[in-house]
């Protein structure tokens, strides 16, 4: 029952416009080298949805430069014997995709920003400095090996997300703008509040 309420008190509006408020403060106190390579990053993430890079394609990003590696290139795959449901066919035929990638390679094609999010990922491989996606799900090597480049494309959008500022919708970016100047002005009504009731006092002690 406790347990309940509290992840209603976390749940609350209120509790939603603190943290919202609490990043932006965040986001607005960083220094200047740090603003400009998420605002380099942002650039690399648009060129990439507007089609103009492509992971996939002969580019990769050091600074901001454009360089000739590709996702493609730096994969080394392999097929293994796939255990999961599927039938005779999957369990025949080694059509499990493994797709593994050298962390220092990758790092290449990616904004340095999200380098630490990178090793915090479930398809890092520590022991190895690699990059892992396995996938089985479908019944021919070729289908998971296109899988496998899918989920790495989201794993980097959904690392992306997470990491930079401002990596929202416009009409998120305008509720948190409204957020923070709702904000502002309690604070600001708040203060000048208590500055009347210090002036009240202080004529009072005069009568």
């Amino acid at each position: 029952m406790l347990s309940n309420h509290i992840s209603r008190c976390f749940s609350s509006p209120l509790v939603t416009h603190l943290v919202l408020v609490q990043r932006h403060r965040a986001y607005s106190s960083r220094p200047s080298n740090d603003a400009d390579d998420f605002g380099a990053t942002r650039q690399w993430y648009k060129d990439l949805k507007d089609g103009k890079l492509d992971l996939h394609g002969k580019t990769s990003f050091s600074g901001s430069q454009i360089g000739n590696a590709n996702v493609a290139k730096l994969a080394k795959i392999s097929y293994t014997r796939a255990s999961g449901p599927g039938g005779q066919k999957v369990n025949k035929t080694n059509s499990k995709a493994v797709t593994v990638w050298d962390m220092e390679a990758l790092e290449k094609l990616i904004p340095k920003t999200l380098h630490p999010a990178l090793l915090k990922s479930s398809y890092y491989a520590r022991s190895s400095n690699t990059f892992k996606i396995e996938c089985d799900t479908f019944r021919n090597q070729t289908d998971n090996r296109k899988e496998s480049f899918r989920r790495l494309d989201k794993e980097i959008e959904r690392i992306y997300e997470e990491v930079v500022p401002g990596a929202t919708s416009k009409e998120q970016q305008l509720h948190v703008k409204q957020l923070v100047q709702a904000d502002n002005h309690a604070r600001l009504k708040m203060k000048k509040q208590h500055s009347d009731k210090k002036q009240a006092r202080k004529k009072g002690g005069w009568d």
